[in-house]
């Protein structure tokens, strides 16, 4: 973050572009907040935002990164706050509108927090079906019947922006074993490990990261290689913040 903040004297665009390969290498892409801050930058080099703009805009994405590493939500969406109202406010001649339409979808999926889908809104695909014949589930009921092949169930995720996602299955497996389920979206795919739990009315949560892109649709089902039969209540979805946090 230090890093992108630098005016430009100080470390090139060159110099910077080999430390992040270098670091991309080491650490993998940027995310989240760190994934906004480049595109700051980025933008600032090609001349689609003022330098003296870009470097207000940094400073808070700095604050949002820091409040994160603190554990302080609170904090956190006060900086994002922040930055969006200097985006919304800036003249044309200081950020390009198409530059400051993506980073504000960019900063409003952060700022949004974790969205939680009841399994029982999405489209069941399959054999998939509702059930409410067991205890400690959320909404008005679960998705149950994924005993064959191609069962499962479909959302559009109400993501803004590209980006990696917590994706957190909320299930049930009584089957005395670990059972898989695919999850994809766009190109991706993941086979999902849902161990086995005491009974029926137990609920646990699987979570993995996963990339999703803005509008794509999200499936859980039982593809070829699963063997499937699970319940499943709810999937949340969690921008990736991209900061180690102090928890």
């Amino acid at each position: 973050m230090d890093l992108y903040g630098l005016p430009v004297p100080q470390v090139s665009t060159q110099a910077r572009a080999a430390i992040d390969d270098l670091l991309t290498v080491r650490l993998g892409a940027p995310r989240g907040l760190l994934s906004i801050a480049g595109d700051v930058r980025l933008a600032t080099d090609e001349g689609t935002i003022h330098a003296v703009l870009s470097q207000r805009l940094l400073d808070e994405v700095t604050a949002a990164a820091r409040a994160v590493s603190a554990g302080d939500d609170a904090a956190m969406r006060k900086a994002l706050d922040r930055f969006a109202a200097l985006v919304t406010a800036a003249p044309a001649d200081q950020v390009d509108p198409d530059v400051a339409t993506d980073l504000l979808a960019s900063t409003g999926v952060i700022a949004a927090g974790p969205r939680t889908y009841e399994a029982e809104a999405a489209q069941l695909l399959g054999a998939a079906c509702l059930r409410t014949d067991h205890t400690g589930y959320t909404g008005s009921g679960f998705v149950a019947c994924l005993k064959t092949k191609d069962s499962g169930l479909r959302f559009t995720a109400a993501v803004a922006a590209d980006g990696d996602y917590t994706v957190r299955i909320r299930y049930a497996n009584a089957m005395g074993n670990t059972r898989t389920m695919t999850l994809s979206s766009g190109s991706s795919s993941l086979v999902l490990q849902l161990p086995t739990l005491a009974n029926w009315d137990t609920w646990s949560e699987n979570t993995v990261t996963f990339p999703i892109a803005a509008g794509d649709a999200v499936t859980l089902v039982f593809a070829a290689t699963d063997n499937g039969n699970v319940n499943v209540d709810t999937v949340t979805l969690e921008p990736d913040l991209g900061v180690v946090t102090g928890a």
